[in-house]
């Protein structure tokens, strides 16, 4: 910055001039007021902590050795209130002691007495660099903030595991003031991320960022806990690296709740059924083809059940279909309520229904089989009163197909209709009947 630049920067700056030498203080006193914006005076540190709290100059002049309250204790205490003020030292002492004290307090720069204003012009140039840069890095910093703000998404800048910045939206999602705040509560957000197969979620000894800069080309999502809200949000993630930062990156949080619940919601109305809630042929067979993959591959047992309503028809055409409907819907929490969670249960078609029971034998299955069928016998439905069931049973063999493990299990249960109903019939495989 050249002195006529310097010169004409000082119009703009107010500075704190602190000396208990009167003359002195008068001398210079009157050279600074030509130069400066503004320019208070005081006599000692305690009236110069005063003056600075007052007005908030962004530059102060003060002499080291002074009665009530020394320059550098006053110094010290400024810049408690502001780290960025710029501070200039005047002493008559060379003594390393006060100038490393100096230092560590955060001076400047220093000029030794008796001063020359040659050297304390060019000592307030370069503080007034600094104040222009650091005011330069200020108006960046709030033009950065205020177009992080303006952004609806959450944002936030990190290496992973430190924040630096972030914007109104993530502070009010969290539910807190400032990022100090959430230091207070948290060590990073990585802890905040629920960790739930395809999420993103932090692993011991790894960073969840790293992840998502390995794979670029795919869009990732988080859920994250929510102290505003009882239920968990999901967001989908975009990475950009901060521009002049090695590693430093912009993530944006788009919250896609929403559309995840409708997704899940059209995902689940595909494989139900509309009117029991059971799953639906679709998940049925789907549900199979993975079973049967399981067991080529392991090799263990794998059975299944298939049952319907005994007169289904006449029962239809007596009391009605909604009649008909309420005892498919109570014939479906019976069942529901009886087998296992990793069995699946489906509507096959109109009142035909199956049951896949993995690692399940063949004398396991004619267990269940018979379980469900009393618990059907036994319950009395509204209007119709007591209401039956036909089951076949059958167990897979080992490298046979879709359609020939669930023919047999169909022939099976017509079986058990043509031998009179409400009972169970088992077909081994390589048996025609049991």
């Amino acid at each position: 910055m050249s002195d006529y630049e310097v010169s004409d920067k000082l119009k703009l700056v107010s500075a704190l001039y602190v000396e208990d030498d009167e003359n002195i203080r008068e001398s210079l006193s009157k050279t600074l007021r030509r130069k400066l914006k503004h320019l208070y005076i005081a006599k000692d540190g305690k009236e110069g902590l005063s003056l600075f709290l007052e007005h908030r100059p962004s530059l102060v002049i003060t002499d080291i050795s002074m009665p009530v309250m020394n320059g550098l204790e006053m110094s010290e205490l400024i810049k408690e209130h502001d780290k960025d003020v710029q501070i200039i030292i005047t002493t008559a002492y060379d003594d390393v002691s006060y100038l490393l004290r100096a230092i560590e307090i955060g001076v400047n720069q220093y000029v030794f007495k008796p001063i020359s204003i040659q050297k304390l012009f060019k000592a307030i140039g370069k503080c007034i660099e600094m104040v222009f840069l650091e005011e330069k890095i200020r108006r960046q910093n709030t033009l950065i903030q205020n177009v992080l703000n303006f952004q609806s998404n959450m944002v936030i800048v990190t290496d992973g595991h430190e924040l630096t910045r972030c914007n109104e939206s993530f502070l009010n999602c969290l539910g807190v003031k400032n990022l100090n705040e959430f230091y207070k509560a948290h060590d990073s957000i990585g802890e905040l991320f629920v960790k739930e197969s395809g999420f993103i979620f932090n692993v011991e000894n790894s960073n969840w960022l790293d992840f998502l800069l390995n794979r670029r080309d795919k869009k990732y999502k988080v859920k994250m806990y929510n102290n505003q809200r009882s239920e968990n949000l999901i967001y989908l993630l975009k990475v950009n690296p901060l521009p002049e930062s090695d590693n430093q990156y912009i993530i944006s949080f788009t919250d896609i709740t929403q559309l995840e619940w409708e997704r899940k919601d059209l995902e689940l109305q595909s494989i139900t059924d509309p009117l029991t809630q059971i799953y639906n042929r679709l998940k049925f067979d789907n549900a199979l083809e993975k079973e049967l993959s399981r067991v080529r591959r392991y090799g263990v047992d794998l059975s299944l059940i298939m049952f319907d309503i005994d007169y289904f028809k006449k029962l239809n055409d007596t009391f009605g279909h909604l009649t008909g409907d309420a005892v498919l819907i109570g014939i479906t929490q019976l069942v529901s309520q009886k087998i296992r969670a990793l069995d699946v249960f489906a509507r096959w078609g109109g009142e035909e229904f199956m049951v896949l029971l993995p690692e399940t034998n063949l004398k396991g299955a004619i267990k269940m089989a018979e379980k469900l069928r009393g618990i059907i016998e036994e319950e009395t439905f509204e209007k119709t009163g007591k209401v039956t069931c036909s089951f076949g049973v059958t167990c897979y063999k080992e490298d046979e197909s879709f359609d020939s493990f669930t023919g047999r299990v169909d022939t099976a249960m017509y079986q058990a209709k043509e031998e009179g109903r409400n009972r169970v019939i088992t077909i081994q495989p390589d048996e025609k009947s049991g």
